[in-house]
């Protein structure tokens, strides 16, 4: 099972630091947001669940909470999933695109309105699908990045010798 770190606003994590809750070390990690409950969300999260045991899952139902956490280091983020309800999530993420610029973004919005795809465009999404539709296309457009995201991963450490690989012995 993936692990799973749930903010829903700044006093849940603040609390969550207070208590000494230890965050379980994972390979990397994947986002989600979505501002209301939306049982596509859940779906979505659940084929996510089981298709990862090393990914650490965060979920974010305020934007104030996923523009710090995207002000973090980015190197462990696999992809965010959003999940927009209406114009004013949707917007309310547009604020912060240039947060989004080196993490791939599914994005999923309420409907193919043509406002809706217009301003959906806007984030860049890697992929881009609507409510009602595409969660098992979700599910695999997320294995995908992951898969690509481990095989990706250097063998070595930043700032360690070897350009990726591990020090050969010179003798």
């Amino acid at each position: 099972m993936a692990h799973l770190l749930i903010y829903q606003s700044a006093s849940a994590a603040k609390n969550e630091t207070q208590k000494g809750i230890q965050k379980v070390a994972v390979i990397m990690n994947l986002l989600f947001y979505a501002t209301v409950e939306n049982r596509n969300a859940r779906k979505v999260f659940e084929i996510v669940q089981l298709l990862e045991k090393e990914v650490g899952l965060e979920f974010y139902r305020n934007i104030n909470l996923l523009m710090q956490r995207l002000r973090q280091p980015a190197q462990d983020l696999a992809a965010i999933v959003i999940f927009t309800a209406n114009m004013e999530d949707l917007d309310d993420i547009c604020s912060v695109r240039h947060l989004l610029e080196d993490i791939p973004v599914i994005l999923v919005l309420p409907d193919n309105g043509e406002e809706y795809v217009r301003k959906g465009h806007l984030l860049r999404p890697r992929f881009l699908t609507y409510a009602e539709s595409g969660q098992r296309e979700i599910g695999a457009v997320l294995n995908n990045m992951l898969q690509k995201k481990r095989v990706a991963r250097p063998c070595s450490r930043p700032g360690s010798s070897g350009e990726g690989y591990p020090d050969e012995d010179p003798g």
